[in-house]
């Protein structure tokens, strides 16, 4: 089943539903936890969270068997990069000074599983993509929850377009995986 997601711009995106099955079905304690995070804390949690994803796609760059995934995953450490550059430069911006140490369960938001990956194997490599497609997931719904629930427009705007660029990297991972033979959830 696609769904009809809001972008920016009043445009729209077509997400399979599995990827904010989450969200869509959230219970109301889910949806307290986004709106008492406060942009400030959200702006470290996407920092945290956009570290973590270019790590694992350097990761998964260094031990793909195909070029072309090789390339890919090589383009979105780059992608992953700037997003961190960003919203590094939005939280200068809007909260200078600002220092936090994210709790496990903060930074569970936008991960999944442990923060490295052992790839020795193939299916060490089929884990990691697995890992990898979950934590794309979380990421998006992460941003398109608290985008709501931020003030200032331009943060509103990155974690709008977070969100649309979380949904199409979660694409992307599912065509890699499905030309790799790789089951995910």
């Amino acid at each position: 089943m696609q769904i009809l997601l809001p972008a920016m711009g009043g445009a729209s995106i077509i997400a399979q539903e599995p990827i904010f099955w989450y969200t869509l079905h959230m219970s109301k304690s889910q949806a307290e936890q986004f709106a008492s995070i406060g942009p400030a804390k959200a702006l470290a949690m996407g920092c945290y969270g956009e570290d973590l994803a270019a790590y694992c796609y350097v990761q998964l760059s260094e031990k793909a068997e195909r070029e072309c995934d090789r390339k890919e995953f090589k383009e979105m450490v780059a992608e992953e990069q700037t997003h961190r550059a960003w919203l590094q430069a939005l939280l200068d911006k809007h909260y200078p000074g600002s220092d936090f140490v994210l709790t496990p369960d903060e930074k569970q938001m936008v991960e999944s599983g442990s923060r490295f990956l052992n790839i020795t194997n193939r299916a060490a490599f089929e884990d990691a993509v697995r890992r990898v497609v979950v934590s794309e997931e979380k990421t998006a719904r992460f941003y398109r929850e608290m985008a709501p629930h931020v003030d200032q427009r331009e943060v509103k705007s990155m974690f709008e377009e977070l969100a649309k660029e979380g949904v199409e990297h979660h694409r992307r991972l599912l065509q890699i995986a499905a030309e790799n033979n790789i089951s995910v959830p």
